[in-house]
């Protein structure tokens, strides 16, 4: 009997994870060749394109494999590459491939594809049992390029297999943060060299049950600053602790690059949300519907370029969830979200809030709830405060569907990976020639 990968079904899964580990580093180094620049993507010479080893069938990656979400269950495993931890990008040509791509210990970890908009045709993820839950994409995404998957490393080194299937050239590339680097610069040192600004990083998939967000925008628009990023998923994992209720969805944040989300279409989005610190967040709800980036309000104009939330039509809006949330941020985190009275023995917040931007009807039931969360021990007094004065929340026109928060700082020092511009859809490798045409 023949027991080949592709010769029986109900073994494919297995036979296909037990060949990419097989592989060995030597032979897939051998396949690599030396990428041009990141915003150059000519099409490989038939000569250098490593066709998959003899030795290897060619088989289905199944849909029910850890890792992997996809639509085609007939995705076939491609020609194998390696991205190791000495080189941060790989050029991949047109067609399917299967990369080893290595990610380091303890490190914010960002994986993407990189190419002419319309290129994509298949993303997907076999990670190991620590990343078991890993997916691509997000609940708007669009399908266009770039697009990225980011998550967290623990204490060991992993390799992750990326399966990417391409109908023009594209880049494969990684970029790696410090979790912890949540300092703040000085300006002056800023100004003088002395510093760096702390990294852009994408926002990473939520891989545990408990940690109280989704990706609702496209990822290519879900890059943080690295406090940003600590400070927003210890507060939402402590607010799905308190509540056991479902997870909050994460809109814009920045674009890859740290500009505006929706620069890559010409269409910016915002006239802020750049470099990393600007956030926009659902409205928790009181039932168990999702709490998706969508007006809970019934919207007025009040004239033709102004849309508010009419007096007294909320509806549905968790409010004591949002404002345990939003103090959460304010206060930092706790062991296990206890009340401490003495501030000096508080841990203190991962990242320093601004400015919060919403709707006044929004402002006055996040005010309405403040009492309740005091009487619990549910919020510190100074975030009691903060929420309660004028100042820190601040009415805003067209914010009746999410909570836009900014948090001080410096913008994000955008990884050398990530500094590129769009490539318009099918413009992968005309003539071979670089794409200088100005971007907004």
């Amino acid at each position: 009997m023949r027991y080949g990968c592709c010769g029986m079904r109900g073994c494919a899964f297995i036979w296909g994870i037990a060949l990419l580990a097989a592989m060995s580093s030597a032979a897939c180094s051998a396949s690599v060749w030396e990428p041009p620049p990141l915003d150059h993507f000519p099409a490989p010479a038939p000569a250098s394109v490593p066709a998959a080893p003899s030795s290897l069938a060619v088989c289905d990656l199944p849909s029910e494999a850890a890792g992997v979400v996809r639509d085609d269950t007939s995705f076939a495993a491609g020609r194998r590459l390696a991205l190791p931890l000495d080189r941060d990008s790989l050029t991949l040509g047109e067609g399917r491939w299967v990369v080893t791509v290595a990610v380091p210990a303890g490190r914010l970890v960002t994986l993407g594809v990189a190419g002419p908009a319309d290129a994509l045709r298949g993303f997907e993820l076999v990670a190991p049992k620590q990343l078991k839950r890993l997916r691509t994409g997000a609940l708007d995404d669009d399908g266009r390029l770039p697009t990225f998957v980011s998550f967290q490393t623990r204490a060991l080194d992993h390799d992750i297999s990326v399966v990417v299937d391409v109908a023009h050239s594209v880049q494969l590339l990684r970029a790696l943060a410090d979790p912890n680097d949540f300092a703040a610069r000085e300006t002056r040192d800023l100004k003088l060299g002395k510093a760096r600004p702390r990294s852009l990083i994408g926002l990473p998939y939520p891989l545990e049950r408990r940690a109280g967000y989704f990706l609702q925008a496209p990822t290519r628009y879900q890059f943080a600053r690295v406090d940003v990023v600590a400070a927003l998923r210890a507060a939402f994992k402590q607010t799905r602790i308190r509540f056991k209720r479902g997870p909050i969805g994460v809109g814009d944040v920045s674009q890859w690059n740290g500009e505006r989300p929706a620069t890559d279409m010409d269409k910016p989005r915002h006239i802020s949300h750049v470099g990393g610190r600007d956030v926009d967040i659902g409205l928790p709800t009181t039932d168990e519907s999702p709490a998706t980036i969508v007006r809970r309000c019934e919207g007025v104009l009040v004239d033709k370029d102004v849309l508010e939330c009419g007096p007294g039509t909320v509806k549905n809006v968790d409010a004591v969830r949002l404002a345990y949330f939003l103090g959460l941020l304010l206060d930092g985190p706790t062991p296990g979200g206890r009340h401490i009275d003495n501030v000096e023995r508080r841990p203190g917040p991962l990242a320093e809030v601004e400015t919060i931007f919403t709707d006044q009807a929004y402002i006055d039931e996040i005010r309405k709830a403040l009492p309740k969360l005091r009487r619990k021990r549910w919020i510190h007094d100074e975030a009691y405060g903060a929420l309660g004065d004028e100042g820190l929340l601040r009415p805003s026109p067209w914010h009746t569907d999410h909570v836009h928060i900014r948090f001080m700082g410096e913008p994000a020092g955008v990884p050398a990976q990530l500094a590129f511009g769009p490539i318009p859809a099918g413009d992968g490798h005309r003539d071979g020639e670089r794409d200088d045409r100005p971007r907004r």
